[in-house]
């Protein structure tokens, strides 16, 4: 492993969610997938949960955030790895939400955001 002490190189930050603090996408026909992680432009869904998505299918739901707030996504799947499956987001989260989350996590998962901080910048 080598430190490369340099920022994402993302557009939007990405908030990573601990196991036991995911949001869930719930679909119009009751199917909840786990997030693993969400920005204003994308999530990812939990592996065991998103097995039957396919490459470029497109699925919209919602998301209930922690303080009840909810939203309506959609987005188009555009890649499925072992780490679960990445949608592009056409509709979706906002700053305002993805900073209200946030402070949720830090809140109540004050060790897991400085883990998350420390292991983006470890490349195996």
């Amino acid at each position: 492993m080598s430190n490369t002490n340099q920022p994402q190189n993302r557009q939007h930050f990405r908030l990573v969610f601990p196991r036991q603090g995911r949001l869930h996408l719930k679909t119009a026909s009751g199917q909840q997938f786990p997030i693993v992680d969400i920005s204003e432009k994308g999530l990812k869904l939990d592996f065991d949960s998103a097995q039957e998505l396919k490459l470029h299918q497109f699925v919209g739901g919602e998301i209930r955030f922690h303080d009840g707030n909810k939203i309506k996504v959609l987005g188009k799947v555009i890649r499925k790895d072992s780490r679960g499956a990445a949608l592009h987001l056409d509709l979706g989260v906002t700053s305002r939400d993805m900073l209200r989350e946030q402070v949720h996590i830090m809140q109540r998962y004050p060790m897991f955001l400085e883990e998350a901080r420390r292991q983006q910048y470890l490349v195996s």
